[in-house]
């Protein structure tokens, strides 16, 4: 499912990032990669707050939706 689906608190692992492109390029390169556990913090409008690691990321819901994870 995608990372926009998940509730504020929910914890899900990485499975793919959708798109080889520049975008894609540009979520792998931030820590979005496959196995990392990722956490969402707050969803409020267009923007989104996660946790990656020990890194806090703000990602707008287009780039979100291209994170692919399991709870």
């Amino acid at each position: 499912m995608p990372l926009t689906l998940l509730r504020p608190g929910e914890k899900a692992t990485i499975r793919n990032i959708a798109g080889k492109d520049e975008i894609g390029c540009r979520l792998r390169t931030m820590g979005l990669v496959e196995g990392a556990a990722t956490e969402l913090i707050t969803s409020d409008n267009n923007i989104m707050l996660v946790k990656v690691g020990e890194c806090r990321l703000a990602l707008d819901k287009g780039m979100a939706s291209r994170v692919i994870v399991a709870l």
